[in-house]
């Protein structure tokens, strides 16, 4: 069974991002008093705390968008060299390739904005999560997905369907 905390300790865990339900998970403290406590920590800290914390996590949120768009670009040039015949094969294939090279270019710049957040003296939770978050979707794109699904005959004629075009069958 997790302890009681005292007061300064209930701060400590606020300050680093934790909520109220995060901290009674943690420990034995009753749930009115960790309200009560919190209701003194916003009093005592104000609401300037959560503002700049809300700003970091906004912060963050906007690096992780600005290394999505600047690896999308970079590996789109990239590939501009690269010649593809016009077919539907080698249009998936250039997709699979341009979504592999993507995804995993994000995580690893991903990864270091991580090791980053993570090295600092007091991390910041909600940082930390939401990056890590971005960098379990872009891994699981990467290596489950990677648009290997638009060489499947029948995946790709459902999805010019869904998108208003009429397939038709030819047999020769």
């Amino acid at each position: 069974m997790a302890k009681k905390i005292s007061k300064a300790e209930a701060w400590q865990l606020f300050k680093k991002g934790l909520a109220v339900g995060d901290v009674e998970k943690l420990t034995a403290t009753p749930r009115r008093t960790l309200y009560n406590w919190f209701a003194s920590y916003e009093k005592e800290y104000g609401l300037d705390s959560k503002k700049e914390e809300e700003e970091e996590v906004k912060r963050v949120k906007q690096d992780i968008k600005q290394v999505q768009i600047l690896t999308e670009n970079q590996v789109k040039t990239e590939l501009e060299g690269i010649d593809f015949d016009s077919g539907w094969v080698d249009f998936a294939t250039r997709k699979a390739l341009e979504g592999c090279l993507v995804n995993g270019a994000i995580a690893q710049r991903l990864s270091d904005l991580m090791h980053l957040e993570i090295s600092k003296s007091e991390p910041n939770y909600k940082n930390i999560s939401c990056i890590s978050t971005a960098l379990n979707t872009h891994y699981r794109l990467q290596h489950l997905f990677g648009m290997f699904h638009l060489l499947d005959v029948n995946k790709a004629v459902q999805l010019l369907q869904n998108a208003g075009y009429t397939v038709v069958a030819s047999v020769e």
